[in-house]
């Protein structure tokens, strides 16, 4: 698991580089600490993504914007590790650079979130789900809100039908992943 998560933190400072984002010109999240500007939906499925279906699925959220995959402004790159993908969004009001994450495995083997559920029912829901999807902002361009915007949408569309639980890292809470949420988050609405 460390050599993952060393692997994904190499191909980060990489792409970073690449783009021209990292050092002095970096611009930091406010406050003292980094904050996790994130949305995690749990589920049972697993859901397969590569470099040319994601731009798809960005590109019918943003028409013109995500393909053709030459593009520079906005653009997906995939990682070595399959399920991880680079994503630089400059769509305004959905700005920023993002961790895009499909993972075949319990979000509890990652994050100790579910023992933040007060909720029985709903941390039982948590920990039974299998897999999980992930989109985080790696490097904010705009703001803030922006950021949770595209994050919002791009979820709403890419979380596989039988999506449970609803994880925000930040603030460490998780609400059911409902019709009603979806709409919400397509409607660019987060939690």
């Amino acid at each position: 698991m460390k050599q993952i998560f060393w692997m994904l933190g190499s191909l980060l400072a990489a792409a970073l580089t690449w783009i021209g984002l990292s050092g002095a010109g970096a611009q930091s999240l406010p406050g003292s600490r980094r904050e996790m500007v994130s949305l995690v939906a749990l589920s049972n499925s697993y859901v397969d993504l590569d470099v040319q279906s994601l731009s798809k699925a960005l590109d019918e959220l943003y028409p013109g914007k995500f393909v053709p995959l030459e593009q520079q402004a906005n653009f997906v790159v995939g990682a070595r590790i399959p399920g991880q993908f680079l994503v630089k969004s400059t769509i305004p009001g959905a700005a920023g650079l993002f961790m895009v994450q499909s993972v075949p495995g319990p979000y509890t083997e990652f994050s100790d979130f579910a023992q933040f559920i007060a909720d029985a029912s709903l941390r039982r829901t948590a920990e039974a789900q299998r897999c999980w999807l992930s989109i985080d902002l790696v490097h904010m361009i705009t703001n803030k809100d922006e950021a949770y915007r595209f994050i919002a949408v791009a979820l709403a569309k890419l979380a596989p039908a039988d999506a449970a639980v609803l994880a925000k890292p930040e603030n460490n809470s998780a609400v059911l992943f409902t019709a009603e949420l979806r709409s919400r988050l397509a409607a660019g609405q987060p939690p």
